[in-house]
């Protein structure tokens, strides 16, 4: 049995694992563009005070994997799922350069020392699984395929969870220690 046929991505995982790829091209993009836009200093350093304020709330496993899951379960909804995804990393990406801004940290570093962290790859290659299968849910609704689709979702879902709990894990873990 060949991988394309006995995986339980199904037929042309090839396919698959390039939408899962694009989308997180697209979704770091999409993020990068949000961050570049200049942001009101006085709006940066109120926003970035109440967040330092709420941090001891937040930074939780409960509520970084909750949070997370939340938009991914979205993420996932054929048609609108991709969508409200790009409108989320749009708007982190403006949230962080209002930290930025406020920290008095050059925002381009700041997002590409994003990407040193485990979490973060993490949580964008779940991101990527939940709109690359909203968009193959999408298609097999077109197809009259759906119900193959769906077992496949329930699939992806889990794995989603799984990521985005051991994300939170590494992430509360990573912040405990700062």
């Amino acid at each position: 049995m060949s991988l394309q046929t006995s995986s339980w991505l199904g037929k042309g995982v090839e396919n698959r694992l390039l939408w899962i790829f694009v989308f997180f091209v697209v979704s770091v993009v999409v993020m990068a563009v949000g961050a570049s836009l200049p942001v009101d200093r006085l709006e940066a350093e109120r926003f970035y005070d109440e967040f330092k304020t709420e941090s001891q709330y937040i930074d939780t496993v409960p509520f970084i994997f909750g949070n997370n899951f939340m938009h991914t379960l979205i993420m996932f909804v054929p048609f609108l799922g991709p969508i409200y995804g790009m409108f989320i990393f749009f708007n982190t990406g403006i949230v962080l350069a209002m930290i930025a801004v406020a920290s008095g940290v050059n925002v381009t570093l700041l997002f590409v020392l994003l990407f040193l962290f485990p979490h973060a790859w993490l949580e964008f290659i779940a991101y990527s699984l939940a709109l690359s299968q909203s968009l193959l849910l999408a298609l097999a609704i077109f197809r009259g395929r759906v119900k193959q689709e769906l077992t496949r979702t329930c699939i992806v879902v889990t794995v989603c969870a799984l990521i985005l709990f051991l994300a939170a894990v590494i992430e509360v873990i990573l912040i405990s220690s700062a």
